[in-house]
This record gives C-alpha cells, structure tokens and sequence, in this order.
C-alpha cells in the first residue's frame, strides 16, 4: 500500500478527482441547464453531444500530439484553460443565457477535455510499479466515479435549481484546484524524453498496433458498439425523466437518481481486481453489456425511485469493472512510447461514439418520440449481451496473478518498456 500511495500517485488521484468532481457538476448542468431554457429533446441531445463531439476530430491528433510533447504541460495548459472557459459561462449564464452559449461552452470544454484526459491518463505507469498497476487504475476509477458521478451530479442539479450559473461557478473553483495540482506534479514527476515521429507514421503506428493486435482489435469494436448504443440512450435520458416519465423529478431529483446509482461505479472499480482473478478477463468484460443493459432498461421499467436506483446502481457496478479491466489491460499491452496514440485510437472509437450515439438518438426521437427511441436503444443493448457472449466464448483467461491480469492469457506479450516505479 505505502509503495502504491507515494505522493506522485496521490498528487495525481487528487488532480483526477477534482477535475471529475467539476466534470460532474458541469456534465448534468448542460443539459439540466437546456430543458430550464425551454430545449427540444433534439437540442438537449445536441448539447450534451457537443460535450463529447471533440473525441472525434481531435483525439488521434491529441493522442500523437501527447507522446511528442510533455504530458504534464498540456494537462496543465488544459485546466487553466478549462478554468478560464467556467468562469467566462458563469458571467455569461448571470448576464443572459441562451441555448447558443450552452453549445459552444460544451464544445470548448470538450476541447480542453480531450487534451487534459489523453495527458493524464497516460501518467499512472510512469508513476506507479508494474505491479500496482491494476489496482491504481480501479482507484483512479473508484475516484472518479465517487467525483464524477456519485458527488458531482447531485451537487450539479442541486445548484441549477439554484441558480442557472451557480453549477459553472463550482466547476471553475474545482479547476483552482487541478490546476494546482497539475502544477505540483509538473515539478515532481519524471518523464522521458518525448519522441519526435513524423506526422503520419505517428497516426499509422497507434492504429496499426490497436487493430493489428487480436485482443484490443476485439476489444475496440465491441467498445464501440457499447458506447454507440448507450450514447443514443443517454442523450435522451434528462429530458425523458423531466418531461415524460411518471416519476415526477425535479433537476436535484435527477442528480440524487444519478448520484445514487454511481455507488454502482464505486463498487465496481473496488472489485474488478477480485473479478479478474475469480473469472478472468473475458468475463468481466462480457459483463459490461449486461450491465449497461440493467442500467438502461431501469428507468423505463419502473416508476419506483429505488427500484430504479438500485438497477441502475447494479447495472454500473459490471459497466465498471469492464471498463477498469479494459483500461489496465490496454495499458499493460502497449509499450510506454505508445500509450498516448493507443488510447487515443480508443477514445477516438468509445468516447467517440458517445456524441454519435446522442445525435442519432436524438434526430431518431423527433420520428419516433423520446420514449420509443429509448427502448430500441435498450433493446440493441440486450442483443450486445448475446454478442459479447459470443465474441469471448471459450476465450476465459485462467486466474490472474496477485499483480493483475495475466497477459499470458490473452496471447499479448508484455510492453517492451518496463514501467519505472
């Protein structure tokens, strides 16, 4: 444990944290803020794309553009930037708010997001053993989901029934703090000399090496469709509770049922190091569409607030532990020189479909109504189930070392860099 919370770690789990306590304030406040403004169902879809959006034009570029320049610099030049941005809509949302304002904020901070992200989820390996590796990661996601979405969007719907500009006001005093703290880390942890590819052989290598590899070819794709689908669903999902389901909650209503279900989350990146070992990395995998699957099909089930917490809660504690596994796995599958263009590929492809989700769901509720929309995006969620089941049969990895997953297992071979304690 003390070799694990050295103060590198813990100066960058506290920089996560702070950063995602604002990203969930503000991550609800955007389309909380739209439906008080009188927004359609396809312009709340559209803003909350826009906070995703920039993943697809700027994630291969910012991933080649992290492993050329210091990473601890553009995490750092990101947070003052998306403090500057906070502030500006603070202003702005007390002068005169509008739908426009709302959409080109969520852009610029999706901007700065992707450029802030890309940089520091790159940083764990350089700062932590090998072997530690795993269980930093299900941390730094425990932190997050406590930050992000059990904390922040509570706290983000109670301060928009408040006042339309008091959830921006938050967020720009959290990035104070990760700006700080970006700052602390700059003096105190050591990289490598960054590389110098040219341009486009840059973007070959990160693409080639994902989908020339059979286990992050798989894993991509089936990532892909999980976030596409779930995409459609969740862009619905704000005004779908404010405005027809029988549930009958308000904007702080909709942040506690988001802050209740994230316990989900929590649990999940606390017990994906025990799942790994009990039923490999396969199955935990797998398990992610089910979850999201219980997750989707909750509120639309149910009128009951805990039945529908508690599904959700569920549904999010097997989304988690995918996610955690897939994201220490594609770390200790990529060698160092190459972490900032794989997962840049990977965002590129997930967090990508996000927003591609949101404006089909979207344009396909304006034909079909909010409601019936989201069932078929529930529907094709439950049929992933039976894909993913299909994808990992018999592909089982036998129990994980008590360092982590075995790579073994997948038929991956270590990083040729070893991680620097």
């Amino acid at each position: 444990m003390n070799r694990l919370f050295n103060r590198r770690f813990a100066g960058l789990l506290g920089g996560v944290t702070a950063a995602n306590l604002a990203d969930g304030v503000v991550l609800l406040a955007f389309p909380l803020t739209a439906v008080s403004l009188g927004a359609s169902a396809w312009q709340v879809a559209v803003i909350t794309a826009c906070m995703k959006l920039p993943w697809l034009f700027l994630g291969l570029f910012v991933g080649v553009f992290t492993d050329r320049c210091n990473r601890l610099t553009i995490a750092t030049a990101a947070a003052f930037t998306r403090l500057f941005i906070l502030a500006a809509l603070t202003v702005i949302m007390i002068v005169g708010p509008n739908l426009w304002t709302l959409v080109v904020g969520a852009l610029v901070l999706g901007a700065c997001e992707v450029f802030y992200d890309t940089a520091t989820q790159t940083l764990t390996p350089a700062v932590v053993h090998r072997d530690d590796l795993v269980r930093a990661n299900s941390y730094i996601w425990s932190a997050q989901s406590v930050s992000n979405e059990f904390i922040g969007p509570p706290l983000g719907g109670l301060l928009v029934a408040l006042a339309l500009w008091a959830p921006f006001a938050a967020g720009s005093a959290a990035y104070i703090c990760v700006a700080l703290v970006m700052v602390y880390l700059a003096r105190t942890i050591h990289q490598d000399a960054p590389t110098r590819p040219r341009e486009q052989r840059a973007f070959q290598n990160g693409i080639r090496f994902v989908f020339s590899n059979p286990f992050l070819r798989r894993l991509t794709v089936y990532l892909g469709a999980i976030y596409i689908v779930f995409g459609a669903w969740m862009g619905l999902f704000v005004f779908y509770l404010l405005n027809e389901s029988e549930m009958g909650l308000s904007t702080a209503g909709v942040g506690l049922l988001m802050g209740v279900s994230a316990i989900g989350g929590v649990v999940g990146s606390q017990i994906t190091s025990s799942l790994v070992r009990w039923v490999g990395e396969y199955i935990v995998l797998a398990l992610g569409a089910v979850g999201w699957a219980l997750f989707m099909i909750a509120v639309l089930v149910s009128t009951n607030f805990w039945v529908v917490a508690g599904l959700m809660a569920l549904g999010s504690t097997m989304g988690t532990a995918m996610g955690v596994a897939s994201f220490a796995l594609r770390q200790l599958t990529t060698r160092s020189g190459l972490l900032g263009r794989v997962g840049s590929v990977f965002r590129l492809v997930t967090w990508g479909s996000i927003p591609v989700g949101n404006l089909i769901g979207g344009a396909l509720s304006t034909w079909l109504g909010v409601s019936p929309t989201m069932w078929g995006a529930t529907s094709i969620m439950f049929f992933l189930v039976v894909v993913s089941v299909l994808v990992f049969r018999g592909r089982g990895a036998p129990p994980a070392t008590s360092a982590g997953p075995c790579l073994s297992a997948l038929g991956e071979t270590p990083p040729l860099f070893p991680l620097t304690p």
